[in-house]
This record gives structure tokens, sequence and C-alpha cells, in this order.
């Protein structure tokens, strides 16, 4: 009886692959390898260097795997809906993490501090949700409401259900994000619309609107910033300060992205 163990050229490669792993942290090694590493306990008993070539062929990058949605996962040959599971409660943990790293300043003086915040919340997310950012007149965060999940539009986000939210809470000035999961951050005329709406009739209520921030995968855009530039009231002053918003948003240029120079 020939000895099938010994005649397997597989016999053996997890256990190196794990030793491998030990000895270099996963640095040297590829993508495909990480994710082949991360199937072994999800799938014993099946080759997961071919079901993980098979995820990145589909997918493209680990990040719009565990961006994916579930039924989506199923339909790579080698992925039950309890890998599927365990796929996305692991983007939840990295959301997790994500928001438990971020250290929240006392002032949101500049933008960078705002970006670092939505990164944190829209982490993982693969819907579109419009959150509202309330600030008192010295830039110190005092809560954050989830408006709304879906297309950004002036049905849902009114300037009374705003105006609300900031009354409750004590607001003097507000900030609006929201992101686009697999896009980039471009504006849709409706976008535009709805901030412009926004702005005017919140100012006339009293409260600032200090900008509409869609966040993309790799970029963001502040939509008032790029169109008007830093000519509209401060959230401090309420009036017109250029000054203020120099400084808030730095080196980020009037496009929403940052600027070297």
């Amino acid at each position: 009886m020939s000895d099938t163990k010994s005649n397997n050229p597989h016999q053996g490669h997890r256990e190196r692959m794990r030793e491998r792993f030990i000895k270099e942290s996963g640095e040297h090694f590829e993508t495909h390898q990480l994710l082949e590493m991360y199937l072994f306990p999800l799938l014993p008993r099946r080759n997961t260097n071919e079901i993980a070539h098979r995820l990145l062929g589909r997918f493209g990058s680990l990040e719009d795997i565990f961006l994916a949605d579930p039924l989506e996962l199923t339909e790579v040959e080698g992925i039950s809906e309890k890998t599927a599971t365990a796929i996305k409660v692991t983007a939840a943990l990295m959301r997790r993490m994500a928001q438990e790293s971020y250290h929240p300043p006392k002032r949101y003086d500049h933008f960078e501090d705002v970006v670092r915040y939505l990164q944190s919340l829209y982490t993982g997310i693969t819907v579109e949700r419009v959150y509202l950012l309330l600030f008192d007149n010295g830039m110190k965060l005092l809560d954050c409401i989830l408006l709304d999940e879906g297309t950004v539009n002036q049905a849902n986000i009114t300037p009374r259900k705003v105006l609300e939210h900031a009354i409750k809470r004590g607001a003097s000035s507000v900030l609006l994000a929201h992101n686009h999961p697999r896009g980039v951050a471009i504006p849709s005329s409706e976008d535009i619309a709805t901030t412009n709406f926004l702005q005017n009739n919140l100012r006339g209520m009293g409260v600032t609107l200090i900008d509409h921030v869609i966040v993309g995968r790799d970029t963001v855009m502040p939509i008032l910033n790029h169109q008007i530039g830093n000519l509209r009231p401060s959230p401090i002053s309420g009036e017109v300060d250029e000054k203020f918003y120099r400084s808030f948003y730095g080196r980020f240029d009037a496009r929403g992205s940052r600027s070297d120079e």
C-alpha cells in the first residue's frame, strides 16, 4: 500500500506557512498568501490558495473583498454563507479598530481633524450614510447624528430637521457629511443643490453650515470650500472671515485634496 500522505505535495504546506508567518510577521507575504492563511481556519479541508486567487480575481483587492456584500461573496466558488459571514465579522472588527484608534481633539480647528473623524466613521461602511456633526462656537464637537441612509436629497435632509438637532444640543454650527462607498468624492447635482438649500435656509435661522463633505474611497471633497472658498460666515463669529477658513482648511486646496505647496 502506497503512503498517500508522503506523496502529497501539499502535505505540511499550512504548517510551513504558519512558521514563516511567525518569523516574518507577514511583511514579505503576497496579498493572496495572507488571504490564503486567513481562510485556513474557515476552510480546513479546502485549497485556500485557489480560493484566495478567485476572491482577488473577482473583487480586485482586500478592501473590496471585505466591503463586498455577503451574497456577492457566496458567488465565488468555495465561499459558503458561513465563510462570508466570518469575512463580514472581520470587516466589522476592522471598523471598530479604526474607531478605537481615533483620539478626538478638544477643538476641531482644522479640516484634517474633521477628515480623520469622518474616516473613522466610514471605515467598512458599504452603504451611503449621512452624518450631521454639531459644533459649539468654539469648534468643540457636541454630537454626531446619523441623519439618513441612502442618496442625499432635500426631502430627507431638511433645514428643520438639522435645526432641531442644533437646538437640542445647543450647537451654533453644523457640518454635513456623506460617503460614496464605491466611488470618488465628486458631488452630484443633487449634492450641490442640497448643500446650497441648507446653507441659505440655516443662515436665516442663525446656524452656520461649515461645509458639506463627501467622503470617497481615497479622497474627500468639501463642497462649500470648492464652490465659494473662504468668503463665508465663520462658525465662531458668524461674520464673513476669510482668515478663519484659510486656517481651517490649511493645506487642503479648493478641490478638496491635499496640497503639497
